[in-house]
């Protein structure tokens, strides 16, 4: 596959998504430090134990976490506001705060060859 690179705006995002397809592993590098990734079973989730079969099932649990409680959020310079919401108390176990050139690297298969959704 080649190199993809993207650039998002104030309040850009992709939806939910697995980053699978042809892609073993995923390497994520904030060169301004900007941004930030969202990572719902991220962690030591026990939903990962009872997680559906079917793609479409996980998509509709992950679009159920909250980010900054539920899995993991990767969070720029500018803070967790435009992630996290005002009306729950996040939890900081679950917000890592990167700098400029900080990367994140994951696998998005298990080495017996099912996708990896943590």
């Amino acid at each position: 596959e080649d190199l993809q690179v993207a650039k998002y705006g104030t309040g850009g995002k992709f939806d939910y998504h697995h980053d699978g397809f042809s892609r073993y592993l995923t390497i994520l590098i904030y060169l301004n430090g900007v941004g930030g990734t969202y990572f719902p079973f991220g962690g030591d989730s026990p939903d990962l134990k009872d997680q559906p079969e079917d793609e479409g099932s996980i998509m509709v649990n992950a679009a159920g976490k909250l980010p900054g409680i539920d899995g993991i959020l990767v969070v720029g310079v500018e803070g967790m506001d435009d992630y996290v919401s005002a009306s729950y108390v996040s939890n900081p176990n679950s917000i890592v705060e990167i700098q400029p050139g900080d990367a994140v690297a994951f696998y998005n298969y298990k080495s017996n060859g099912e996708k990896e959704w943590t």
